[in-house]
């Protein structure tokens, strides 16, 4: 009898932690599905703000942060297939992850700049200047990257065309083989 319960508190104990862990799986799932989701509608947002907004600070600073965030988040693709493809990248995850906690910083900034009416013009061009500096810094990220996967591609290039050229001599000679009397 004491084996038996014993059996049951174990199975009891399995089937709770399958639970427990599935539950805990299904809500990062739906929290990293609810963040892009967030990201994609405040991108459109600030895309039709950038475009409607009259002239003015409002639409720099929506133009500002829309540009901010398109480099960080095609910076992070490129990244994110780099490394699927296995590509030597060195600190460049690294430092991508630097750029992105002071691109959330200076994007805070100019969410801040853009709702206040009392904001001077040296701190708008300051934090256009940042948020430039932050944008090139990014791409000069992603096009070390995509050099690195072209680099990548290249060799595999060339080195495919070698054992296709091969191939297709051995290929020929086997069929001059083939077709010579007694062959």
């Amino acid at each position: 009898m004491s084996a038996l319960v014993v059996l049951m508190l174990a199975t009891l104990t399995v089937c709770v932690l399958l639970v427990g862990g599935a539950v805990w799986l299904a809500g990062r799932v739906v929290r990293r599905v609810h963040r892009a989701g967030r990201r994609v509608v405040d991108r459109s947002i600030l895309s039709v703000k950038a475009r409607a907004l009259p002239p003015g600070r409002g639409r720099l600073v929506a133009g500002l942060r829309l540009d901010l965030r398109a480099g960080v988040d095609q910076t992070r693709r490129v990244l994110d297939d780099a490394v699927r493809h296995d590509c030597s990248l060195g600190e460049l995850p690294r430092l991508f992850r630097r750029v992105e906690q002071l691109a959330a910083s200076v994007d805070a900034e100019l969410r801040l700049l853009e709702g206040r009416a009392d904001v001077a013009e040296w701190q708008l061009v300051a934090a256009e200047q940042r948020a430039g500096e932050l944008a090139a810094m990014a791409a000069e990220i992603r096009q070390g990257a995509s050099a690195v996967r072209a680099d990548l591609t290249s060799d595999l290039f060339g080195s495919l065309h070698r054992e296709v050229e091969m191939e297709v001599s051995a290929v020929r000679a086997g069929a001059a083989v083939l077709r010579r009397p007694g062959g």
